[in-house]
Order: C-alpha cells, then sequence, then structure tokens
C-alpha cells in the first residue's frame, strides 16, 4: 500500500476517535439534572394565587406551558392537574424518582403540592440511545475503511504477488511464450513490466540458441551427407583399381585406402543419423530447376555409371536428355540427397543397372528409377519409407534405415512425394527389381 492510502487511513481512524470522545463528554454534560427554580417559583406563586380555580379540577391533563412536566395534587393527595401521564402523582412516587416537590401555601396553609418530573432518566436514555447510534456509525465507517483497505490490499498486493508467484514458477519452468498482464495500478505494475520485458529477451535468446543449435546440427549434417559422396567414389575406385594387374604391395596399399574409406563412411555415417535424431527438421529452399540441372545432380549422384535410360544408354553420354524438358520448384541440395540415397540404397541392394524414366503427370514430373535386384518384401512395402525400417533383405549390409526416410520428408518439404513399389514379371509373378517414383511440382 502507498504511504498516501496509510496516511489517509490513520487520519480517518484518529477523527473517529476524537469525534467519539467529544460525542460522550457533551453528553455527559446533558446528563445532568435541569434546574428550573426561578420557572417553579414563578408557576408556585400563580399557582396559590389562582388556588380556587385549581381545587375545583379533577385529574385534568393540560397541554404543557413550561419547560418541564409537573403534577398539582391537593393536601388529600388527589390530582388537579398534569401535563403528562408519566408524571409521579404521589409524593411515594415522586421521591423514589428524585423529582422536586414543592408545598402550595395559602394563608401559610399547605392546600397541595407540585411535583416536578425530573427528566433526567428520559435524557439518560435518550443520550444512551444517541451514543449506541453514533457508535455503530462509528463501527460501521470503520468497518467499511477497514473492507475498502483490505480490498485494496488483497487486489492491488496480495493478488498481483500470487500471479507474479506464478508467473515466475512458469518461467522458471521454461514457459516463455505467455506474455504477462501488465497494470501499473498496483504497487508491482512496474516491476510487472520489467518482468515481462525479462521474459521477452529470454524468448529471444533462446529462439537465438535453438536458431543457432539447429544450423550448427544441420550443417554437421549437411557436410556429413557431402562427404559421404566423395567417399564412396575413392571406395568405387579402388574396387576398379584392384581389378588390374597390381603386385602385392599395390594390393596392400589398395586394400589399406578402401578400409580406411570404410572407416570414413562408417564415422561420417555415425555422425550424420547421431545429429539427423536431434533434428526437429532440416530447411528447405525451393526454388525453380530446369530438368537439365535436374540431370546434372543425378549424375553426380551416380558415382558408379549405373544409371541408363530405357534404352540401356548411359545418362552421361553428352547430347543426351533422358528427363523431360521442364522447370520444377525444388531445393538443389535437398534433391541431390534424395538421388543419393536411392542411387546409394541401389547399388548396395541390387548392384545392377538402374533404368531412368521420366513423364508428365497431373502437374508434376514423375522421375522414375528401377533397378534389376530382389525388390523389398511385400509386407514391408508400406513400412520401408518409415524412420530406421530397414527390410529384411538388408541383413549383413551396413545402414541404418534413415535414407528413403530422410527422402520421403524432403519430398513433402518441397510439395512433392515419392512412392516404392517392386518390379512384378507377370507372367511368372516374380519380383524382378524395385522402383523408386519421385513427383516434382512443375513450376
Amino acid at each position: 500500500m502507498k504511504i498516501k492510502q496509510v496516511v489517509i487511513f490513520a487520519v480517518l481512524c484518529i477523527c473517529a476517535i476524537i469525534g467519539m470522545t467529544i460525542y460522550i463528554e457533551q453528553s455527559k454534560s446533558c446528563l445532568k439534572q435541569s434546574v428550573y427554580t426561578v420557572d417553579i417559583n414563578r408557576q408556585i406563586q400563580d399557582i396559590e394565587r389562582s388556588w380556587d380555580n385549581y381545587k375545583n379540577k379533577n385529574n385534568e391533563l393540560i397541554d404543557k406551558t413550561t419547560k418541564y412536566d409537573y403534577c398539582i395534587i391537593d393536601s388529600n393527595h388527589m390530582v388537579l392537574e398534569y401535563t403528562d401521564a408519566d408524571v409521579a402523582n404521589n409524593i411515594q412516587t415522586a421521591t423514589s424518582r428524585f423529582d422536586v416537590v414543592r408545598n402550595i401555601e395559602v394563608d401559610d396553609e399547605v392546600v397541595g403540592y407540585l411535583i416536578i418530573k425530573n427528566d433526567l432518566r428520559d435524557r439518560y436514555n435518550s443520550k444512551i440511545d444517541s451514543i449506541a447510534l453514533f457508535a455503530v456509525c462509528i463501527c460501521g465507517a470503520m468497518l467499511i475503511v477497514f473492507l475498502a483497505g483490505f480490498y485494496y490490499i488483497n487486489s492491488r498486493m496480495l493478488k498481483p504477488f500470487d500471479k507474479l508467484k506464478k508467473y515466475a514458477t512458469r518461467i522458471a519452468s521454461g514457459d516463455l511464450a505467455v506474455p504477462l498482464d501488465m497494470d501499473r495500478n498496483h504497487i508491482f505494475g512496474e516491476f510487472t513490466e520489467s518482468f515481462d520485458i525479462m521474459r521477452e529477451e529470454l524468448l529471444k535468446a533462446r529462439e537465438i540458441e535453438k536458431k543457432a543449435d539447429a544450423s550448427k546440427k544441420e550443417l554437421v549434417a549437411q557436410l556429413s551427407h557431402d562427404i559421404k559422396t566423395p567417399v564412396a567414389s575413392i571406395k568405387a575406385m579402388t574396387d576398379v583399381l584392384s581389378l588390374g594387374d597390381l603386385n602385392d604391395e599395390e594390393r596392400k596399399t589398395i586394400k589399406s585406402i578402401d578400409e580406411k574409406a570404410d572407416k570414413i563412411d562408417s564415422l561420417i555415417s555415425n555422425l550424420f543419423h547421431a545429429t539427423l535424431e536431434e533434428l526437429e527438421e532440416l530447411n528447405v529452399t525451393v526454388g525453380e530447376v530446369s530438368s537439365k540441372e535436374l540431370l546434372s545432380i543425378l549424375e553426380e549422384s551416380d558415382y558408379l555409371d549405373k544409371v541408363v535410360d530405357e534404352k540401356g544408354n548411359s545418362i552421361k553420354e553428352e547430347g543426351f536428355l533422358p528427363i523431360k524438358d521442364s522447370i520444377v520448384n525444388v531445393d538443389k541440395l535437398r534433391i541431390s540427397q534424395v538421388f543419393s540415397n536411392i542411387i546409394t540404397n541401389s547399388y548396395k541392394y541390387a548392384a545392377s543397372q538402374i533404368v531412368l524414366k521420366s513423364e508428365y503427370k497431373e502437374g508434376f514430373l514423375l522421375v522414375e528409377l528401377t533397378d534389376k535386384g530382389k525388390g523389398v518384401n511385400p509386407d514391408e512395402l508400406d513400412s520401408i519409407m518409415e524412420k530406421f525400417s530397414r527390410g529384411t533383405n538388408a541383413k549383413g549390409k551396413d545402414g541404418s534405415g534413415l535414407g528413403l526416410f530422410i527422402s520421403k520428408y524432403l519430398m513433402e518439404k518441397m510439395d512433392g512425394s515419392i512412392e516404392c513399389e517392386n518390379v512384378v514379371d507377370e507372367k511368372t509373378n516374380e519380383v524382378t527389381g524395385f522402383r523408386v517414383k519421385l513427383y516434382m511440382k512443375l513450376s
């Protein structure tokens, strides 16, 4: 609570106490018995002069013309005149009430009595009622002030503090997305604003860290994949060289190169797969790519020269264009990874030529790559592109089951798709190959 509100509350309480004290002191002075000596003496004289008129009266109620109520009785205690029914009508009652009793004398003989009502009791009761009412009003006012103060403390201090405490717990648990409602009217208003600024800065720092971490992992994954291609080329060259007429020393050297290439390939694969598992997504930047560029990317991926057209011609023959003339929307780097994954799998499991075919289909360029291997178990076709999924024909072969999974992910990110199927001989119903279909969106 601010100092201003505390001072106001204290002043109100002090004023209430002072007011109560003054009122009670004034009430005490009013409770002293009234003295009307002059008026009473004058009335006695009037009654004595007019006694002949009074003595003939009988219990007569009249309007009060004096400052006090009274009752006139004769010497036989018979009521002659009175102003209020509550006035004592005999000496005994008057004495018990501390009323004023004066003799009425005519010719030195007491002929009656004037009883003046003592109004102290009435005034006492009236003042008690007034004090009680005043006390109720003061207590009510103080209660209202107390409730207002409690409401102020609760709404401006306790609730905001509790809300801030819960929000701090959420911040500590890592929930930085929801902003804190700011209200400058409560005591934590400015602190709340600073707290929310801290949240925003933490959120920015987290996003920057997240992007940097993802960028680092993606770079590692990309470099790992890019290194695999030249390593595969080295292995292919060692395979070719090993077929030549070599002496023992040369064969030993080539074998050593091949083993080192295998080790590098294994390390790179482990690094790539470990990084890929941590990546939430691979960035894809789609652009327009011509069929000539697409063919060039495919040629780079085919480092063993296994890809041919339907007539058996190598796609690397000069002036040869087995992909239909078109412009597709793909990411060059990512489509290169897709081609490499498919062709590498074919090298590994089929070790045959790969037939390339293309056609236009419903707004897409369809590129088919078909090898002459044993295909995949029909029961495994639906799951072959799932993460870490490997067919039964992969036993004894190196791999992690991520190639087709990554290819599917990348094709979908480029608004395309990928399909896999076995090639079945219609006559013998035997599997004669494995086909991968790539649908690339036409520009």
